[in-house]
């Protein structure tokens, strides 16, 4: 979700700058993309952005099965490290995969 905000806040933000004169190549050394990036969100209006990042497939990613451990590790222990939880999971998990 995180990172669908983040497109919608780039695709404003290119549109800005091609609404105040910027070229593509231009707004693309401003944002750090690439020109076709810039080319390719130039192309989609609103609507196409927003039905764009609905339909995206989720992939299952290694550590999902994880997730809600570290979040109840997290929320009783907010000052542990990655490494400290890291430590307990192996403990926990002994398949923890190597990530």
């Amino acid at each position: 979700r995180h990172q669908s905000n983040n497109r919608v806040i780039m695709w404003y933000k290119i549109r800005e700058l091609y609404l105040k004169g910027f070229n593509k190549s231009q707004i693309a050394f401003q944002l750090g993309l690439h020109r076709s990036t810039v080319r390719r969100y130039l192309k989609m209006d609103e609507n196409t952005l927003t039905a764009k990042l609905q339909h995206r497939r989720r992939y299952p990613r290694i550590l999902d099965k994880y997730e809600s451990y570290v979040c109840d590790v997290l929320s009783r222990y907010r000052f542990l490290s990655a490494s400290q939880i890291h430590d307990w999971m192996k403990e926990q998990y002994p398949d923890l995969p190597v990530v």
